[in-house]
Formats: C-alpha cells, structure tokens, sequence
C-alpha cells in the first residue's frame, strides 16, 4: 500500500469513513506487507527490498498507532467513560513501538533483524485479532460517532504523512 500522501484525492473518496473501517483498512495493509516481506528469501540478494518493506512497514505502523493513541482510543474513553480499553491498548502499543525502534536501530543484515521483524509481525497480528474480534464488535454497540472519528483519524494521517 502507498503512503497516504500517495494515493489520489478520488481514492481517499471513496475509501472507507468510519473509524473502525479506516483502522482496519490499516490492519490490512500492514498485514499485506508483513506477508510479502516474511515470504523473500534471507540472503544477500533480498536485504535491501527486506528493509523497504520493514521501513514501510514501521512508517506506517507508527501512524497507525499514533491515530490510535491520541485520537481513537481517548475518543472512545470519553464516550464510554472507561478508559480500560485505552490503558490495555497502550502497554501493547508500548511494545510494538520498542520493536519498531529495535528495527530501525540495525541493519537488515544483523542476525536479529528477522527475528525482530517476525516478532513484530506476530504481534502486529495479536494486535489486529484483539481489536478486530473483541474490541471493535464492543464499540460498534455504543453509541459513538465514528464517522467523526472517521474523519479526524483521516485528517490526522494526511497531516502525519
């Protein structure tokens, strides 16, 4: 997937509004790539295409976490007036943003790259299986406007990107 700045305005359009369809459109995408990069060969001939992915991979995580943690999640405390989901949320963010950094502190040719990036990606997974199937189903029943959040979440990635 392109960076947001990347893709046409008409595309931005027509993509998904609510927030929950905006953070897992996010899911899928870095999904996608987690795949493509677990899926090249370990080698000399593949490092370099291995840490674009992983750069791009870390770029958008970032954004994605940064939506979540200063507008999502404090915007759904606020309307339910529990700030349990946000806390749990943070300390798992926490340590996917300690393997991002890990990540882009070493070469792609260090012997722990892989295993910090297939380490990234299990937890990237959990993260997606967590939100996806136990949080979200639980906000879609309150009553919060997420095509506002929608709309603050897409505003923010622009500004970000």
């Amino acid at each position: 997937m392109e960076s947001y700045e990347q893709i046409p305005e008409a595309a931005i359009l027509k993509s998904p509004k609510d927030a929950i369809s905006l953070l897992c459109a996010d899911h899928a995408a870095l999904l996608a790539h987690f795949d493509e990069v677990l899926r090249l060969p370990h080698g000399a001939a593949t490092r370099e295409r291995r840490a674009e992915l992983v750069a791009k991979i870390a770029a958008l995580l970032k954004l994605h976490l940064e939506v979540e943690n200063t507008i999502f999640y404090p915007a759904v405390s606020l309307a339910m007036g529990d700030d349990s989901v946000a806390i749990e949320s943070s300390f798992e963010q926490d340590d996917e943003q300690y393997v991002i950094e890990q990540l882009e502190a070493m070469s792609a040719a260090d012997l722990r790259y892989d295993e910090n990036v297939a380490a990234l990606a299990e937890q990237l997974k959990e993260h997606v299986l967590e939100e996806e199937t136990e949080i979200f189903p639980r906000l879609k029943a309150a009553k919060i406007d997420m095509e506002a959040l929608g709309v603050k979440i897409r505003s923010r990635q622009r500004g970000l990107h």
